[in-house]
């Protein structure tokens, strides 16, 4: 796996915060979608779609599946990724595979200073006007990643 690959993965997984509210919001309705933008070092950009949802009767966690788009705007890797919130932030895990064949998987974090109480749910509401930034790691490699939410009328 190439550090692309795994930068991409990772930061797709992070991405996943910067929600854009689908439907209604319900607690057992909570649909989400977005972009995400991450780095590899210092110079090398990757960017996004994921898709996800709260998981009913557990307002801490989220889970969802993102890809990764490469030269010519076609998808070049997807993978699935998981949320859970902490005293210290929200923390994850992510999974990726290549168009080619190739495997990823790695974790993320970000350390949000915000209402203690705050579901996931109500995180991803606030980021239709808020920046979240993150790191990810993939064995050797790492990197950081930025959210930035916005309303998605289309998606119903």
């Amino acid at each position: 796996m190439n550090s692309s690959s795994a930068v991409l993965a990772v930061s797709m997984s992070l991405l996943v915060l910067s929600a854009a509210p689908q439907g209604n919001y319900a607690q057992h309705n909570s649909m989400y979608s977005g972009t995400w933008t991450a780095t590899v070092g210092e110079s090398q950009i990757l960017h996004g779609r994921w898709i996800g949802q709260t998981i009913p009767d557990d307002p801490t966690s989220a889970h969802g599946s993102w890809t990764m788009t490469g030269p010519g705007g076609k998808t070049a890797m997807t993978g699935t990724w998981s949320a859970r919130k902490t005293a210290k932030g929200w923390h994850g895990t992510w999974s990726a595979k290549a168009a080619t064949g190739s495997a990823a998987a790695g974790t993320w974090n970000a350390a949000l200073a915000s209402d203690p109480q705050a579901t996931l749910q109500e995180f991803f509401q606030r980021l239709s006007n808020q920046t979240v930034d993150g790191t990810w790691r993939s064995r050797r490699l790492e990197g950081s990643w930025r959210l930035k939410g916005k309303p998605n009328l289309s998606a119903r």
